[in-house]
């Protein structure tokens, strides 16, 4: 992406920046300073007087307007030679992605979605693959464009001629600069069919949604609010949201230089490229094909460790990935673990595997994924098999994550017990190497399946054998605390009797004191020994616990009673902490009365625990609390850190966040914030976890 547009969508976020910088940035770009005056001084923005100056033109326009034009200018320059040939014509195709950007940003923001400057790029960029398309393969796709009706006509003459649709063509560019996956995944899937968008996350249903109203109409709330709850704030103000999105890509194009047609024009519904292509004259396909080469892989040896000589259930998995990769040449392997309480499939417990597989919570419907039909049939399965199931978006973005075409799913079963699913990233090639060998990729997950079972039962029998022997110990201490307690109550009694009976001057009086004292400190050690330790004292603060006592306590006054909607996101079952219970509790409760403060009336709050966050290896918990506040000045950022005390204009919020950050510095604990103007502020705790 050109310089001059990070620089300018960096600046923009900046609070400090004044409207004198961005106008310095902008006149570095001469084409974007020219548009930016031209479109300041046109009709849609008269102000009855010409402005010449590129800062008075930011004024006039506003920040937001001249981003979206240098993001646009900036998209259009990428495709420069392409999209400017004399007999080509992109200005519908603009003028629809243009659309489908304002739409998609003016969604993100209804909806909540933390990014809404990501979801204007994506809506920018989704039709891109079919400039790519175009500039590469030039008359055979110019054909195939002349003769689509629409995109979605498009999409299947691609897919049937070429193998492959410019949803992924534009994903895999997006794919080439590194940015977020979900970015490129929006891209990919925009195409996709109501049900499947319905498992997506939230910006692939943004886009989806946007380029459903641009090309068909805005009337499709209902859709929204039956298959994605995700954006259902938006379900009933979809057509206003379109209404408002055009008038603004007619004032944006128009200053970017993309012509705008008449209602009653041909053009003025047209989403794809004009191109004059002479067609292409029909090319006889060659009778003779290329074999596919199929060549068996030896075992080149056997498993190298015992698994159950292993120290740990992570030791274990990274033998069976080397393992795997040693045997079948599966060099992307994950794993997903059956959860038989919730009858689903979860990547949590594993490391070193993709985000998207490490937080996956799949169901064992059939049609959930490729893992979930594998794990209930008990047969290998891949995605290039001849009789599968139709691909979900699970197992598209497994591949995504892993960077390859498919993906591969072994079932980890033993004894009928069901462990879980192994989820290799394979190209097609390496599928035709295997093809052959399922019997030896089920023997294999078998194997493995046991070597977990029996390190597991291991495991369990060690706790279990724990657990009798730490209640021995408590048992013997009672004994031992009664025994001593009976001395020192005597003891304690008698230095009583002595110290009333000497006369007020005697110097023995502050001997005894002593004495008095360091028996008591003696009689509390005791009487500690004689107590059931707390779950708190053998297993750290139970933060489950911790935080629903104080949701139970505080949402009312600080939630509830101002309008403010709080969503929760807790497990069931309890999760320990070895951090100080008394200084967590002060930091959630500052922390949440922050937020309160904040929103004033109305807004939402989110709080949220996962577990099996590893930071150099070691366990923590993630406790997470996101608001839609007006987000943090630098100055509060600076106490949440712990560098400032400093709480002049804040009061009783500055007051807050000094607390936070002391805490957070004396407890040794993990903190991040992530705060936009006016889009609010999520902050995350990492607390060290106790396991079970």
């Amino acid at each position: 992406m050109p310089q001059i547009l990070l620089r300018l969508l960096q600046a923009v976020e900046n609070d400090f920046v004044s409207v004198k910088d961005l106008a310095a940035l902008v006149g570095q770009d001469v084409a974007l300073a020219a548009r930016v005056v031209a479109a300041a001084n046109s009709a849609a923005w008269g102000r009855g007087r010409s402005v010449t100056t590129v800062e008075e033109c930011l004024v006039v326009l506003g920040t937001r307007v001249v981003r979206s034009m240098a993001t646009c200018l900036a998209v259009q320059g990428m495709f420069d030679r392409d999209t400017r040939r004399n007999d080509h014509d992109f200005s519908g195709f603009w003028r629809h992605s243009l659309l489908c950007a304002e739409l998609s940003r003016a969604i993100a923001a209804e909806c909540g979605y933390g990014r809404p400057d990501e979801a204007y790029l994506a809506g920018l960029l989704h039709d891109a693959g079919q400039i790519i398309l175009l500039s590469s393969l030039r008359a055979k796709y110019g054909e195939l464009i002349a003769q689509a009706q629409d995109e979605s006509a498009l999409c299947e003459m691609e897919t049937a001629s070429l193998g492959v649709h410019h949803g992924e063509v534009g994903a895999w560019m997006v794919d080439q600069w590194k940015l977020d996956s979900s970015l490129a995944d929006s891209i990919l899937f925009h195409h996709a069919t109501v049900n499947q968008i319905a498992t997506a996350d939230q910006l692939c249903q943004i886009v989806w949604t946007s380029h459903l109203c641009v090309t068909g109409g805005a009337e499709y709330g209902d859709v929204v609010a039956e298959y994605m709850p995700k954006l259902a704030a938006i379900s009933e103000r979809l057509a206003l949201l379109h209404g408002d999105a055009v008038k603004r890509t007619v004032l944006i194009a128009e200053a970017v230089g993309i012509p705008v047609p008449a209602d009653d024009d041909e053009d003025a519904t047209r989403t794809l490229p004009k191109v004059s292509f002479p067609p292409l004259e029909p090319v006889a396909e060659s009778a003779s094909g290329i074999d596919d080469v199929v060549a068996g892989m030896a075992l080149s040896q056997s498993l190298q460790k015992d698994l159950l000589s292993l120290e740990s259930e992570q030791e274990l998995l990274a033998a069976v990935r080397e393992s795997a990769r040693i045997l079948f040449g599966l060099t992307h392997t994950a794993f997903l673990f059956f959860d038989e309480g919730q009858n689903i499939l979860t990547g949590a417990g594993a490391e070193e595997q993709p985000a998207a597989l490490r937080l996956a919570r799949l169901t064992m419907e059939p049609a959930a994924s490729l893992a979930a039909e594998s794990l209930r049939t008990r047969v290998p399965m891949s995605s290039f098999d001849a009789a599968r199931p139709p691909t979900s978006l699970a197992d598209l973005q497994f591949a995504r994550a892993m960077g390859t075409e498919g993906v591969l799913c072994i079932p980890l079963v033993a004894a009928e017990q069901q462990i879980g699913v192994m989820v290799s990233g394979i190209s097609r090639t390496l599928h035709g190497k295997l093809v052959r060998r399922q019997a030896w990729l089920g023997n294999f997950g078998r194997l493995a399946a046991t070597g977990l079972k029996a390190w597991q039962a291991i495991r369990s029998f060690e706790q279990k054998t724990a657990q009798e022997s730490s209640e021995r110990l408590r048992r013997h201490a009672r004994r031992i605390a009664h025994e001593a307690g009976n001395p020192l109550g005597i003891i304690k009694s008698y230095l009583k009797i002595l110290d009333d009976r000497l006369a007020q001057d005697d110097a023995l009086h502050g001997e005894i004191t002593v004495l008095r004292e360091e028996i008591e400190r003696v009689s509390s050690i005791v009487r500690r020994m004689s107590e059931t330790p707390s779950e708190d004292g053998e297993q750290g603060v139970d933060v489950v616990g911790l935080a629903r006592d104080m949701l139970a306590l505080y949402s009312p006054p600080l939630f509830i009673n101002r309008g403010i909607a709080i969503s929760v996101d807790i497990p069931e079952k309890r999760l320990f902490s070895s951090c100080n219970r008394d200084g967590l509790k002060q930091i959630l409760l500052n922390l949440c009365k922050n937020a309160s403060e904040a929103m004033e009336k109305g807004g939402r709050i989110g709080l949220s625990l996962r577990e099996h966050v590893f930071l150099n290896g070691v366990p923590h918990l993630e406790l997470t609390l996101k608001d839609t506040g007006p987000g943090l000045t630098r100055e509060a950022l600076d106490r949440l850190r712990g560098e400032s005390m400093d709480t002049a204009g804040d009061g009783a919020r500055g007051i807050g966040l000094s607390v936070v950050g002391a805490l957070v510095k004396k407890m040794g604990l993990k903190i991040t914030c992530r705060s936009y103007a006016g889009e609010g502020t999520t902050i995350t705790l990492l607390l060290p976890q106790v396991m079970e």
